[in-house]
């Protein structure tokens, strides 16, 4: 008796092995010959695609529960994956698929579509860039997190200005939430690195998609970057612009000008050669003749903060030229007031 049920449930299982096999139509077992399946009894004998399902809620809260408006400024996402760590468990394979965290959310639910979210798996984590822009401390909220499903999962958040140092910056709740990264950075610090890490032990654990399933990660006020090579602007060891600085700069002029009032920071870096007191000094001036050509070509003057680094915000810390070339450079954040 007990061979024969088993065979009877085998059958259809069966049934739809053939059909992959044969590249036509699954088929189904009837009375007599097998009869093919239309979309919606594919649907019922196969379930829904696997997916977390609806979210808890579409409401933004912050990191103290409090309702916000949704930003209708927010319009920076994430556009770079730079690390991806499964937490175990580990999701099911349609939740691992980390360039579904990156553009403006887009999470979906269709049975017959991927979820367009990623999951971090107990414990794992993603870490994302913000490749053209800047993360930087505006008044209120600054990062943007949407977690999706039914099971609200929190996150510990990093920010990274080279993806090496982290910086803390609070556990976001999880669901569609927001983070003030103001209490944790200093006036002027700019990130382009967000880590987050999934709390470990929430949630429903034993499901398809443990972790925090990550939709999409925005930053409101985030300022346009442009980085330009220091050789294109300046002379070996110089502070003087080269005659072919007037090109470049002059992009940053019309970047400057599609806004009605901007906020500009201009920072200045060189590599590691010679004294750090020499490069600082180097790179303070270099910025200033940076903020000088700018003001010339009508920017006004109080939109501009020129600052020179030095060597302390190294892009790489190699010892061949092709790492110290990309140390030395100046780079130009331009926000929205």
């Amino acid at each position: 008796m007990r061979s024969g049920l088993t065979f009877a449930y085998l059958v259809p299982f069966f049934a739809v092995l053939a059909g992959c096999a044969s590249g036509g139509r699954y088929d189904a077992p009837g009375v007599g010959p097998f009869v093919p399946l239309n979309d919606r009894g594919l649907q019922r004998f196969l379930g829904d695609y696997p997916s977390p399902g609806p979210s808890a809620s579409s409401e933004i809260r912050d990191i103290s529960g409090n309702i916000i408006p949704y930003p209708t400024g927010l319009d920076t996402f994430a556009d770079a994956v730079v690390d991806y760590e499964i937490g175990s468990p580990a999701p099911l394979p349609e939740g691992q698929d980390p360039k579904t965290a990156l553009g403006p959310p887009d999470y979906t639910t269709n049975i017959w579509e991927q979820p367009h979210a990623v999951s971090l798996g107990n414990g794992g984590s993603i870490t994302l860039r913000f490749h053209k822009r800047a993360i930087v401390d505006i008044d209120g909220p600054d990062l943007f997190i949407f977690e999706i499903g039914p099971s609200v999962e929190a996150m510990l958040v990093d920010l990274s200005r080279d993806g090496k140092s982290w910086t803390f910056v609070g556990e976001a709740p999880g669901g569609a939430c927001s983070v003030d990264i103001g209490p944790h950075v200093a006036p002027g610090d700019t990130f382009e690195y967000v880590r987050l890490r999934d709390v470990a032990h929430q949630g429903a654990e034993s499901d398809s998609w443990p972790g925090a399933d990550i939709d999409a990660v925005g930053a409101l006020g985030a300022a346009e970057r442009m980085e330009l090579p220091s050789e294109v602007l300046f002379p070996f060891d110089s502070d003087t612009l080269a005659e072919g600085a007037a090109r470049e700069l002059d992009r940053v002029v019309a970047a400057i000008g599609r806004r009605r009032s901007a906020k500009i920071t201009v920072d200045g870096h060189t590599d590691d050669v010679g004294t750090a007191e020499y490069n600082q000094k180097l790179s303070e001036r270099r910025a200033e003749a940076v903020a000088a050509y700018l003001v010339k070509r009508g920017v006004s003057q109080g939109w501009i903060t020129a600052r020179g680094h030095g060597e302390r915000r190294r892009l790489s810390d190699g010892e061949s030229e092709e790492s110290r070339r990309k140390n030395r450079r100046v780079e130009i954040l331009i926000q929205d007031r």
